[in-house]
């Protein structure tokens, strides 16, 4: 059973729609265990990264959705216990939700936009990921965006 507290969050955030309190979003992750995700999400990068061949450039990470930056903070971190270089773009579309990842350091490059229509080019990254937002595939283009943006698909 959910706790009273998150039950009335997601309520809120699936009825309102308003990210515009990031320290309260943030709230809520915590107690929805994101951080955890994050770092189970961490381990599958690393995972992924030894099985790859790779060049001596930065591996190119890319986060749709990426909210707060949690994300970040756990594939980061296990990614530096393997020394893998890395680039990280958190991508969101709400610009409050970027600016808390931004001030507090989870991430390299933070780009404000839709994740059904990327503003990247084609083959720029080695990785993506998304956490949590697939619901809000209204267009049903995501995963058309995705491909097109991974090194090795396009």
């Amino acid at each position: 059973m959910l706790d009273k507290m998150v039950r009335d969050e997601m309520i809120f955030y699936a009825t309102t729609n308003d990210y515009s309190d990031a320290d309260r979003y943030e709230r809520f992750a915590l107690a929805c265990k994101l951080d955890e995700k994050a770092e189970e999400i961490g381990g599958v990068v690393r995972s992924l990264v030894g099985q790859m061949t790779r060049n001596a450039r930065p591996l190119r990470i890319l986060e749709t959705a990426s909210a707060t930056g949690l994300t970040a903070v756990g594939v980061t971190f296990a990614l530096a216990q393997v020394s893998v270089n890395h680039v990280y773009t958190a991508l969101d579309i709400e610009e409050n939700l970027l600016r808390h990842a931004w001030l507090r350091g989870r991430g390299d490059q933070f780009v404000r936009g839709d994740f059904e229509r990327l503003p990247f080019a084609h083959s720029l990254f080695d990785i993506s990921i998304m956490m949590g937002a697939e619901g809000y595939r209204s267009k049903g283009m995501f995963y058309t965006e995705a491909y097109r943006v991974l090194s090795n698909c396009s």
